[in-house]
C-alpha cells in the first residue's frame, strides 16, 4: 500500500460516484463494489496466471489505482462517476461473481446485471481480447446459481485495456478519451478540490491529501431519493446520507466548497416530515425516520455562515430558517414528556455517549432512566 490509501479502509472512489473498488472492511479479496442502497460487492477483480486467480498487490492514492503480481501489472482511474477504466500488460484480469445475469452484447462486448444492487456494468475491451464465462442460454433464464465472469487478456501488442460503464435500464457507448487523458483529468479534479479546503502543516501533508479524498470521494450524484449531491458517511459500509454527521461535512465544506456545503444541509431539508423531523438517514433507496439525532443544525448552519465566503442567496437562508424552525417545534412539541422543560431522547440509537447527552444542573440527564440505573 502507498502510505495512508489503503483500499481495505479507503474505498477507492471519485466524486459523484456509486462504485468503488475495495476490500470491504479491511480484507478479503480485491472487489468492485456498489454504494447503491445498503451497498453490496458485484465481483472479485483477479489477475490470471497457469495456476489461477492470483490476489493483486494494491498501490493506491487519490486518483489511480496499481495493481501488481509477479509480472502482470495494470493501472484503474476513474473517467467520470460512471467509468472505470483499466489498462495492463503481462497477463489477464478476471472479474468473477455469482447470482449475476451475465450476457454477451457484442464482440469485445459483455454485461453483468446485478440485481443486489439493481444496476447493470457494461464491459468493452478497448483493447486485447473479452471472454464471459457462465453467459445465460434460452435454457438457463431463471437459473442463476452458476458463477460467471469475465476476462479480459493482452492482444497481439501483450496489452489490454478496459471501460467499466454502470447503468440502469440502456447502455449508449460514451465517447472515449485515452487513458492517459482519464488520468490527467482524474489529477486534475481532485487537485482543484484539495486546494479549496482547509489547510494543514507541511507535515501533515500526506493525511491532509488524505482528508481531502474521503471528502471528494464521498460524495454521490443525485439519484432516488439523494436529490442533490450528498456525502456519504462512507463508502466503505456507513454509506447512507446520516443527518447528524451531515452537519459536519457541511461545515467542514463551507470555507471553500460553499455550494457543496449548502447541499449538504439541504439534502437533509428535502425530506423533512410534515411534523419537522428529519430522517435520521437515508440513501437513494430507503430513508429511516425510527430516530433522530440531538438538533445540531442551527448550530452547523451558524458555523457555516460565519466560514463561507460569501453570504448565501437570501432565499436559501430563509429556506433554512424556515426548516430549523420546524425542526425546533417538532422537538418542542412532540419530544418533551409530561411538563419536562428539555425534550427527551429514547434510545442509545438517538443519543448516547457517541452523540450527545442533554444536561443541566437540575437534571441528571434529559434521557429516561433506566430502570437498572
Amino acid at each position: 500500500m502507498s502510505g495512508l490509501f489503503d483500499v481495505g479502509h479507503v474505498p477507492f472512489s471519485t466524486f459523484g460516484s456509486w462504485t468503488t473498488v475495495s476490500r470491504a472492511r479491511g480484507s478479503g479479496p480485491l472487489a468492485l463494489r456498489s454504494v447503491h442502497g445498503r451497498g453490496d460487492r458485484l465481483f472479485r477483480i483477479a489477475f490470471v496466471t497457469g495456476g489461477g486467480d492470483v490476489e493483486p498487490e494494491v498501490e493506491a492514492g487519490p486518483t489511480s489505482l496499481v495493481l501488481t503480481s509477479g509480472g502482470v501489472r495494470a493501472e484503474a482511474c476513474f473517467d467520470g462517476p460512471d467509468t472505470l477504466r483499466m489498462r495492463g500488460a503481462g497477463g489477464a484480469v478476471r472479474f468473477s461473481g455469482e447470482k449475476i445475469h451475465a450476457y454477451s452484447n457484442g464482440p469485445g462486448l459483455a454485461v453483468f446485471n446485478c440485481t443486489n444492487v439493481w444496476r447493470r456494468y457494461q464491459f468493452e475491451a478497448i483493447r486485447g481480447n473479452l471472454e464471459l464465462e457462465g453467459a445465460y442460454s434460452a435454457g438457463e433464464v431463471g437459473d442463476n446459481s452458476a458463477a460467471q465472469a469475465i476476462t479480459v487478456s493482452p492482444g497481439e501488442d501483450g496489452t489490454w485495456e478496459l471501460a467499466i460503464d454502470e447503468f440502469w435500464s440502456t447502455w449508449g457507448r460514451p465517447e472515449r478519451r485515452g487513458f492517459d487523458a482519464c488520468m490527467e483529468a482524474a489529477r486534475a479534479d481532485f487537485a482543484e478540490f484539495h486546494s479549496s479546503m482547509p489547510p494543514a502543516p507541511e507535515e501533515l501533508a500526506r493525511a491532509h491529501e488524505l482528508a481531502s479524498y474521503v471528502n471528494y470521494s464521498a460524495c454521490v450524484s443525485p439519484v432516488g431519493n439523494v436529490k442533490r449531491p450528498s456525502l456519504l458517511m462512507s463508502k466503505n459500509w456507513m454509506n447512507n446520507v446520516w443527518s447528524w454527521d451531515q452537519c459536519f461535512n457541511a461545515m467542514a465544506l463551507a470555507g471553500g466548497q460553499p455550494e457543496l456545503a449548502m447541499d449538504q444541509m439541504l439534502t437533509l431539508v428535502d425530506h423533512q416530515d410534515r411534523f419537522g423531523a428529519y430522517p435520521d438517514n437515508f440513501n437513494d433507496y430507503n430513508i429511516q425516520y425510527n430516530f433522530s439525532k440531538p438538533p445540531v443544525h442551527g448550530m452547523a448552519f451558524k458555523e457555516m455562515l460565519r466560514r463561507f465566503p460569501e453570504p448565501p442567496p437570501a432565499e436559501t437562508v430563509a429556506t433554512m430558517y424556515e426548516s430549523l424552525s420546524c425542526q425546533a417545534d417538532w422537538w418542542m412539541t412532540h419530544r418533551r414528556l409530561e411538563a419536562r422543560a428539555f425534550p427527551t431522547t429514547s434510545t442509545g440509537m438517538t443519543a448516547d455517549g457517541t452523540t450527545a447527552r442533554c444536561s443541566h444542573q437540575a437534571s441528571r440527564s434529559s434521557r429516561p432512566t433506566s430502570p437498572r440505573s
